[in-house]
């Protein structure tokens, strides 16, 4: 009635409503492929995640120094391989803390873990005499490229680790070498 007021007049063609319909569909269809490829993604990524952690066992597997060799066992309980694996740790007094000497830092760089496997990280010319408590931040990759981050400390006394955390990040290189003054972690830590 509108258009006829107007002086419009309409043909409905049924070749242009189901092309119009078609392109709907379409759109509609591309829409639920991309939201099913990003689910996809999603999920072969956490399929291939690897989990490394360090390890004490009690049963003389526990983080130890030898004649500046310092030995720290990990065991990737993950489903999928570490890879460009990057460990530091910064060592304190035998409760982790930071003591009032100067900082003692040690790093060390390992290519792969494979799922299930348990070693060690060796940190190579440590000025300790002894096993002091620490903290550690050990980053790594999995299959994707995307970086991961376990870090917590690591009791003398206590035998012990705390406060262990894995996180979805990579570490600036000033976060690396300032290990106590950043823990916890917090957005307000110079450095």
């Amino acid at each position: 009635m509108f258009a006829t007021l107007v002086g419009l007049h309409f043909d409905v063609d049924a070749t242009g409503i189901a092309t119009l319909l078609l392109a709907v569909a379409t759109f509609g269809l591309a829409i639920y492929t991309r939201t099913a490829v990003k689910q996809g993604a999603i999920e072969l990524s956490q399929s291939q995640r690897p989990v490394l952690m360090p390890l004490t066992d009690g049963m003389g597997d526990e983080p130890e120094i030898d004649n500046g060799l310092f030995i720290l066992p990990v065991i990737n309980v993950g489903v999928g391989p570490a890879l460009v694996i990057h460990a530091d740790l910064e060592f304190g007094d035998a409760n982790a803390k930071p003591t009032d000497a100067p900082p003692a830092w040690a790093t060390t760089k390992r290519t792969a873990i494979g799922a299930g496997q348990q070693t060690h990280l060796p940190f190579r010319n440590v000025s300790l005499s002894e096993a002091v408590g620490f903290a550690f931040n050990i980053q790594f990759s999995d299959v994707s490229g995307k970086t991961w981050l376990s870090r917590g400390y690591y009791s003398q006394a206590e035998g012990e680790f705390f406060d262990f955390e894995i996180l979805e990040e990579a570490l600036s290189e000033a976060q690396r070498f300032r290990i106590h003054p950043r823990f916890p972690y917090s957005a307000g830590a110079d450095g």
